[in-house]
């Protein structure tokens, strides 16, 4: 069976993203692959240097929370199969409105900086 690249991107520690791929992963028992973490990919020049590493891996699939719209359209530039979990969680900001003016990502950046 052919293994695959997966890659796990992240503009902060990637501990989520890596949680959501393995999640997912796991429904696939036969599936081998190995799993490739990236974090803190919070720049234009990291995301295309990771674009060059994932294009470099074929066949590899992509589970990214790149949190930048600009971040997030470079990386589908990589031609991969690309699970954004953006779309998903962003709605959530409906009904869990961020308190003093920012996001929990903009929070924890300023926290941990």
């Amino acid at each position: 069976m052919k293994s695959h690249h997966v890659f796990c991107v992240s503009d902060h520690t990637g501990v989520t993203i890596e949680a959501v791929a393995k999640s997912v992963l796991a429904q696939f028992p036969d599936l081998e692959f190995s799993l490739i973490t990236l974090p803190f990919i919070d720049t234009a020049e990291k995301v295309r240097s990771t674009v060059s590493r994932i294009q470099a891996a074929p066949g590899a699939l992509v589970f990214s929370s790149l949190t930048r719209p600009e971040l997030r359209d470079l990386l589908r530039q990589a031609g991969a199969t690309l699970f954004d979990i953006l779309p998903i969680i962003s709605p959530s900001e409906a009904f869990l409105p961020p308190t003093r003016g920012t996001s929990a990502i903009d929070r924890l950046s300023s926290d941990t900086m």
